[in-house]
């Protein structure tokens, strides 16, 4: 019984970790706060951005 509780607290404690960041309406926080340190979902983004802007 008390593997099944430390397994649901740990499943829980993960999916709350991975909603905070990824799947958050507001985007306060997530991947968006370490573009300072570099980033590199951040770095695509801003490559996919300026070559989307040269072309049109």
């Amino acid at each position: 019984m008390a593997t099944w509780l430390i397994g649901s607290v740990v499943v829980l404690a993960i999916v709350l970790v991975l909603y905070r960041t990824f799947f958050r309406k507001n985007k306060a926080g997530g991947c968006s706060q370490c573009e300072d340190v570099g980033c590199p979902l951040i770095d695509q983004a801003k490559m996919v951005q300026a070559n989307k802007r040269r072309k049109a």
